[in-house]
């Protein structure tokens, strides 16, 4: 079990670092030209008592190095990170090695022009370099897009299986100041997907300091049973002379931490603008608290509402094209006789756009149905959320045990009814 109960420190920032260090290139690109400057920083957080410090490998991935001009020494980059900062982590035992991954860079469609098979592809090569270097535990962390996000989990997910061994992943998402994430995700939808997608800890990171960060944790804690992480940022930076500066000390970064322990979180550590320091002042009071037995705190089980659904279900069937799925949203958007929509098809693919389109406009679940076991869990893979299942009565009962393992895989339910 990677984690008991009891509170984990977690490391701070590094690009801070490397700036006050003189260092202002790619910051992957440290790995390669300065390794020793990586390495001492790694090894000043292991020192400052962190239980997991990340590797510097936030935009390793295939798209964000090409902008760098350092896509073919991707594998190189990746390797080396995770070289230095195990070396790092050996320095204390029980310190312990996440590789970090970070957004594309790219919005997903239909926001923007990244596809699903772009981005899976991105992520899985990422991991599978990461995978053989011998990471073990996978951070997914800033996060503004909850379905870009669910396509890197299935991509870990898929390698975990292919070699057949256990990958830890924490996946933490930036909340702005509306209270959602840049495309409209809330804490709790974050927290809720992420489970049933079978990962170890969810959690927030980034985007302000503490203080705000505790409500976000608080929403996330009722939402899951899971581990919660929290990295908030060194309170809020301001333009001092065209330089972004944080200004909090490491004795009020740690007292705000101590709310965050209080709201749920059991991972705690910093992100930008956090430094060692800060670090070692968190773990210092947090670790007094512990002492008191003040923390970690009890959370209450969580258990996932039952809805029932009280109005007969509705199923739509129409062209794939995008403009008549909208056509079809606008459509049914004012029907308060149903509670359900219901896209019926039998490739996946189609489904799963027709999902990403209805659920934008429409206040109501939209569920699939299909007649063969892989559509539907293509159109689940594919979907930006994790639709239900509807099972009609055409389809084949003879692949109930594939559906079945599909529901369980994706924690999403089985309805049954007439089409």
């Amino acid at each position: 079990m990677l984690l008991d109960d009891r509170l984990y420190f977690y490391d701070g920032s590094k690009g801070t670092m490397f700036i006050q260090s003189g260092f202002k290139e790619f910051p992957e690109a440290l790995v390669l030209n300065n390794p020793d400057v990586v390495y001492e920083l790694a090894k000043s957080y292991v020192d400052a008592g962190c239980d997991f410090i990340q590797t510097n490998t936030f935009g390793a991935n295939g798209h964000t190095l090409s902008l760098n001009n350092l896509a073919n020494r991707q594998k190189e980059i990746i390797t080396k990170a995770f070289e230095l900062a195990s070396k790092a982590a050996s320095e204390r035992e029980g310190c312990k090695v996440a590789f970090s991954i970070g957004s594309v860079g790219k919005l997903m469609k239909p926001a923007g022009d990244m596809e699903f098979d772009e981005a899976y592809s991105l992520f899985y090569t990422m991991a599978d370099y990461a995978f053989s270097a011998g990471a073990r535990i996978f951070h997914l962390e800033t996060f503004t897009d909850l379905y870009e996000m669910k396509v890197a989990v299935l991509a870990l997910k898929d390698l975990s299986e292919k070699k057949e061994t256990k990958l830890a992943i924490f996946a933490t998402v930036a909340i702005e100041e509306n209270g959602r994430t840049l495309m409209g995700n809330t804490p709790e939808e974050c927290a809720r997907l992420l489970s049933k997608l079978g990962v170890d800890a969810v959690g927030a990171n980034c985007s302000f300091g503490a203080e705000k960060m505790v409500p976000i944790i608080e929403q996330m804690a009722k939402s899951t049973n899971l581990p919660i992480v929290a990295k908030p940022n060194c309170g809020l930076p301001r333009n001092v002379d065209g330089e972004i500066v944080f200004e909090q000390s490491p004795e009020e970064f740690a007292k705000e931490c101590v709310a965050l322990a209080k709201a749920g979180a059991q991972v705690i550590g910093g992100c930008c603008g956090t430094t060692p320091l800060h670090n070692q002042e968190m773990i210092r009071v947090l670790q007094e608290e512990q002492k008191k037995g003040i923390l970690p705190i009890k959370r209450p089980e969580y258990v996932e509402e039952e809805v029932i659904y009280k109005n007969p279900m509705v199923c739509y069937h129409k062209e794939w094209d995008e403009d008549s799925l909208y056509d079809l949203a606008y459509d049914i958007s004012d029907d308060d006789e149903n509670d359900l929509v219901c896209i019926y098809g039998n490739d996946g693919k189609n489904m799963a756009n027709a999902v990403a389109v209805l659920q934008r406009i429409l206040k109501k679940e939209v569920i699939i149905a299909c007649n063969n076991a892989e559509g539907y869990e293509e159109a689940i893979r594919r979907a930006p959320n994790l639709p239900n299942i509807y099972l009609t009565t055409d389809f084949d009962k003879s692949e109930m045990d594939k559906i079945n393992k599909i529901a369980e895989k994706y924690g999403v339910k089985i309805i049954e009814g007439e089409l």
